[in-house]
């Protein structure tokens, strides 16, 4: 007998939700960039509001990120649901690289 249970069309895999939750992780950050925006209003950064507002958002984006593939995936439009998944963790990457890696070398 095949005791693992068959997935139905309509749920959702599980390295789906494995990439969903990993990249949750960087919301742990957000309180210590809450906590410091205010410092970065006042400093001669070039497009400071831009980047105000991206380091204040991006925890909603990154559950919508969430949310919107798992519902995507459920209404079998899958490649648009890899796809989100793919470009999301591409720019948390990026964003990982660019901001936090340089603070610890």
């Amino acid at each position: 007998m095949n005791s693992k249970p068959t997935p139905t069309k309509r749920e959702v895999p599980w390295w789906l939700k494995t990439v969903n939750i990993i990249l949750l992780f960087p919301n742990i950050f957000w309180p210590l960039l809450f906590f410091n925006a205010g410092d970065m209003l006042e400093s001669s950064l070039e497009y400071k509001w831009i980047k105000f507002l991206a380091m204040l958002l991006y925890p909603g984006f990154l559950v919508a990120n969430y949310i919107l593939s798992s519902r995507w995936y459920k209404r079998d439009q899958k490649v648009l649901s890899y796809g989100i998944s793919a470009v999301t963790g591409i720019l948390v990457c990026i964003a990982m690289y660019k901001f936090f890696i340089p603070i610890f070398w």
